[in-house]
């Protein structure tokens, strides 16, 4: 963990549907740190999907495991299956990451912000560039900064099914501050910030689940 003072920073804005927050506006002074950011909060709203009951035409929604278990015995058919399924798996590996994410940080980084209540940044705006390109779309801002950060990799995050130990492994690096040779750089912010500029932006296919 590192404090920062009037610090500049640059972060890729975005509306998404899960975010009860407006896009920021040039002037916005915004307080980082005290409740869950919208990509944690988004897993307090259960994971269903809806099915058509066949006799009555009533549609329910039904939990993710339900659904999938339906599936598999016959009683759902559904019309997009492999879209649905990659749905539900990247959903629950995002929710299992961050929970292995905080777990670890608590052991190794007590001090260094959440990943559940922090905001994202960049030091640069090139570094702002490339995750621009990743998300897709948003905006790029300016912002100045006074608070606390950690500097980590991203390319340390979970990328697939590993094992606990490997995964548990990769984590400690991401809060121990390691870099690896791809250097996914990322800078997790808790404190106060305020909009200085609002620059380029790209649009592209907004999505209706979190991911990093």
């Amino acid at each position: 963990m590192s404090p920062v003072k009037n610090a500049t920073f640059f972060h890729v804005n975005d509306q998404r549907p899960y975010s009860p927050y407006s896009l920021m506006k040039l002037g916005d002074v915004i307080f980082v740190g005290a409740d869950d950011n919208p990509f944690w909060s988004y897993y307090e709203t259960p994971k269903t999907l809806p099915v058509r009951e066949s006799q009555t035409g009533v549609i329910e929604n039904v939990g993710a495991r339900s659904w999938i278990r339906r599936v598999r015995n016959g009683s759902i058919i559904p019309d997009n299956l492999p879209q649905t399924a990659a749905e539900i798996v990247e959903h629950f590996y995002l929710f299992g990451r961050e929970l292995v994410m905080e777990l670890v940080r608590r052991e190794v980084a007590p001090t260094a912000p959440s990943r559940q209540k922090c905001l994202w940044l960049t030091e640069s705006h090139a570094g702002a560039e490339y995750w621009l390109n990743r998300i897709g779309s948003g905006r790029i801002v300016e912002l100045r900064a006074s608070g606390e950060i950690h500097r980590a990799d991203a390319s340390l995050l979970m990328g697939e099914a590993d094992a606990f130990s490997q995964i548990s492994e990769r984590a400690r690096s991401y809060w121990r501050g390691d870099l690896t040779e791809r250097r996914e750089i990322e800078v997790l912010f808790t404190g106060r910030l305020e909009v200085v500029a609002r620059l380029g932006a790209r649009i592209g296919a907004t999505v209706s689940s979190p991911g990093s």
